[in-house]
């Protein structure tokens, strides 16, 4: 007696997902979100992996590979309040570069 063939197909990484499927992949977000995603550098969506006929497909792995990268950003540790204010202190608009104080002078 033979097994029967299992009826689920496991994806590979190498399939194109349309449009529609990467919305899915990406969270069931629009197809404007996604395009907004790819023009933001914080977000970096990436872009399709193959164009047709005007239609846009993604393989597989690059979506999971965003998705792992998106996750592992937002896992990674956030600086503390005080190297916030640290930071915010340094970058003060009343301060310049140029601006020297009573003791840089060499005259």
């Amino acid at each position: 007696m033979t097994n029967p063939k299992p009826s689920v197909i496991v994806p590979s990484p190498d399939d194109l997902l349309d449009s529609k499927a990467t919305q899915v992949a990406a969270g069931g977000r629009g197809a404007m979100t996604l395009h907004r995603w790819q023009k933001d550098p914080d977000i970096a969506f990436p872009p399709p992996d193959l164009t047709i006929g005007g239609k846009n497909f993604w393989r597989r792995r690059t979506i999971v590979a965003w998705v792992d990268w998106m996750q592992a950003r937002q896992s990674a540790p956030k600086p503390s309040a005080d190297v916030k204010r640290v930071q915010a202190k340094r970058m003060s608009p009343g301060k310049s570069m140029t601006t020297r104080g009573p003791r840089d002078r060499s005259d």
